[in-house]
């Protein structure tokens, strides 16, 4: 590299952008610069509620119960064909892995640095349907065939 000054950046999925600038590189020098990774912000996270056996929301993570404000911001499927449908495949322990699927094949095909996780968030929540309606937070079902359309695969 030739000797000038530097702006450097360090970015990782789930974690905050970390920036350095005004460094400085000199001839014949070699140059450690240590970064201190962030976990990412709420913005960067998506919560999951659960859609119930009649597509009903049942309640989401982390803390169960009721919907509240703007949370979750997806509901994931949480019994399927042939579920005994007991207390391990009836919530959240089952809609998370869902959405969490959907995240990770979607990573395999879409970097992080195109289509940050901020930004997919939103399209998920978009495509999903989630929405305002009368003032309360009304969230939907994550749709992967709209979401796949949204990202251009």
């Amino acid at each position: 590299m030739r000797p000038t000054t530097y702006e450097i950046t360090a970015e990782l999925s789930g974690f905050r952008t970390a920036q350095r600038t005004g460094v400085v590189l000199q001839a014949n020098q070699n140059l450690t610069v240590n970064f201190s990774m962030e976990l990412g912000t709420l913005a960067e996270t998506i919560t999951v509620g659960a859609l119930g056996p009649k597509g009903q929301p049942v309640g989401y993570s982390p803390v169960g119960g009721t919907m509240r404000a703007d949370k979750p911001d997806v509901l994931g499927y949480s019994q399927f064909r042939g579920s005994l449908v007991n207390a391990i495949d009836r919530g959240t322990s089952t809609a998370c892995p869902v959405v969490a699927g959907v995240v990770a094949a979607i990573r395999t095909k879409v970097d992080p640095s195109v289509v940050p996780p901020i930004t997919l968030r939103a399209l998920i929540r978009d495509t999903a349907g989630s929405h305002t309606e009368g003032g309360a937070w009304v969230p939907g079902p994550i749709n992967t065939q709209a979401l796949l359309l949204a990202l251009g695969l």
